[in-house]
């Protein structure tokens, strides 16, 4: 049995990215109940609880994660753990989850792109330039192409932003339900 007094002990995948759980003293209920007092204050963006279980017990909530261009949610699954001092105590388990509205229109925007552009770029160059004989999709496409790297190194990018983001959100929501915490945090 971890020690009473220290903060939530925690465990990450790899530095910068979120703990993969977090545990308290707190029930699950007055876990959420102070998340949703800091939401209240400014202090989780995104802030949601989750509906309850079927046994009666709340299922988490959710919180934004931040990347640019591509969001992501980090959702806290917060269930009851025995063995603790007072039998009162939880856990939280973290996982992210990308938000599909900007990749959605990414992939729209890209698709739209490649073909009605061809097809609009070749129209307009036989209209003002008759002597133009060259199929369009020869260099049209390569170009579309060469774009693709770059927009998966964004992809990237804004992936890691989110689990900083989301690894800053946990360290405070550890400090929110850790202040009676129960072993030595590994974050």
């Amino acid at each position: 049995m971890p020690p009473e007094g220290g903060p939530a002990r925690s465990t990450a995948a790899h530095p910068g990215a979120p703990p993969r759980s977090l545990r308290s003293i707190l029930s699950p209920t007055e876990v959420v109940d102070r998340l949703a007092a800091r939401a209240r204050r400014g202090k989780l963006p995104g802030f949601r609880r989750l509906d309850e279980s079927a046994n009666g017990t709340l299922a988490g909530f959710r919180v934004l994660a931040f990347g640019h261009p591509y969001d992501y949610e980090l959702i806290g699954a917060v269930a009851p753990e025995a063995g603790t001092a007072d039998g009162g105590g939880s856990r939280v388990d973290f996982r992210m989850r990308l938000l599909p509205k900007v990749p959605v229109i990414a992939a729209v925007v890209l698709i739209l792109t490649i073909w009605p552009g061809l097809w609009i770029t070749d129209s307009m160059l036989r209209i003002y330039f008759e002597s133009y004989r060259i199929e369009t999709w020869w260099w049209y496409v390569p170009l579309v192409v060469v774009s693709l790297p770059f927009l998966w190194m964004q992809f990237l990018s804004s992936r890691r932003q989110a689990h900083e983001h989301a690894a800053q959100t946990a360290r405070a929501i550890e400090r929110e339900i850790g202040g009676n915490g129960l072993s030595p945090s590994a974050m």
